[in-house]
């Protein structure tokens, strides 16, 4: 899946390599690709070089370069099957983040601690929030591009959770 528009730019990438010297009964292949709409791509990861750079390559291709080294020869080593969701995402926000509202302030984990700075974004403005009971958290929408058609959502649990 690739997507573009002048806001977002979007590609994905899912699939399942299986070995070729371990082959993978009818009934699985049609699940996956009944229920996940993937197919099962068989390779030899006795060869882990040939075997990664062909995945890789297989990645680049569907997300038009933009992910290239998503796998390593040592993730192949002893590898029987291997499944790949690779996503690569960028977009404008719908409303900017200003550079001059951006500072270095410190972090805190969950107990006050403060764990280190970070450089963190202030904006002040009407965004969709929500407090969502079933998950004990709140949640803010931050929209990109003007077709409202994505968005990231923050999800912040309460204290303690």
């Amino acid at each position: 899946m690739f997507t573009v528009t002048n806001f977002v730019e979007l590609a994905a990438y899912q699939a399942i390599y299986t070995d070729i010297y371990k082959p993978v009964q009818r009934d699985y292949e049609d699940i996956i690709a009944r229920e996940y709409r993937s197919v099962l791509t068989p390779v030899n990861f006795a060869d882990v070089n040939t075997t990664f750079v062909k995945i890789n390559d297989e990645i680049a291709k569907a997300t038009r370069g933009l992910l290239r080294h998503s796998v390593l020869p040592q993730d192949l080593i002893d590898v029987q099957l291997l499944m790949i969701s690779s996503l690569y995402f960028k977009g404008k926000w719908k409303f900017p983040f200003e550079s001059y509202n951006t500072h270095w302030v410190p972090f805190h984990d969950e107990a006050g601690n403060v764990t280190g700075n970070v450089e963190m974004m202030m904006q002040t403005g009407s965004f969709n929030y929500a407090q969502i009971k079933a998950i004990d958290s709140h949640v803010l929408e931050l929209p990109y591009g003007e077709s409202n058609r994505m968005s990231m959502l923050v999800i912040l649990p309460k204290k303690g959770k």
